[in-house]
């Protein structure tokens, strides 16, 4: 499997001292999940590829299974899956909706069917702003509803698509390694 591999080699990406510091790591745990989004994103299987997004995340942020998986996210300043997968899903029923040169563009959608079968148009909401605000707007709404034990120190996720970790550490210039920036004091 594709995401198998990868996080394989992400996992030995943050056991050397190969100049992968935390932006290059979680960069790396980021494209996991959009690397197949095309494929998974309305997928039944989605559940295994949320399970290997999760093993990153634990790559990225160096914690053990026992860390819930919400607190896992958190950690890494990196919306969960489910999330992203909302976003875009959003932002391609906007792009069918708004771009002229999209296949679908004006596209009557059919009539409903069989109760078991969701059509994409009607089961998306309509994109009120863009997909990183979308995206930040939604995770702090369920972090408000759904409060956790773990807080992240400068509050509700940042506006950056991943680095909780990385933020806390970059303060100073990058050093070599992403251990050397873990080193909590």
């Amino acid at each position: 499997m594709k995401m198998g591999a990868r996080n394989t080699i992400l996992k030995k990406l943050t056991n050397t001292n190969l100049g992968a510091d935390a932006n290059t790591v979680l960069a790396t745990a980021i494209a996991l999940c959009f690397s197949a989004a095309p494929v998974w994103c309305r997928s039944s299987h989605t559940l295994e590829l949320d399970t290997a997004f999760n093993f990153a995340c634990r790559a990225v942020s160096c914690c053990l299974r026992l860390t819930r998986v919400d607190d896992l996210y958190l950690l890494c300043d990196i919306a969960p899956p489910h999330i992203r997968r909302a976003v875009a899903a959003q932002r391609e029923n906007f792009k069918q909706e708004t771009d002229q040169h999209h296949v679908l563009y004006l596209h009557a959608t059919a009539q409903k069917g069989l109760k078991s079968r969701h059509n994409f148009l009607h089961s998306v909401e309509p994109m009120s702003s863009g997909a990183e605000a979308e995206r930040m707007a939604i995770w702090s709404h369920r972090l408000q509803t759904a409060p956790h034990k773990l807080t992240n120190p400068r509050g509700i996720p940042s506006s950056r698509s991943g680095g909780g970790m990385a933020n806390m550490f970059m303060s100073k210039p990058p050093q070599n390694s992403y251990r050397k920036l873990d080193s909590r004091p």
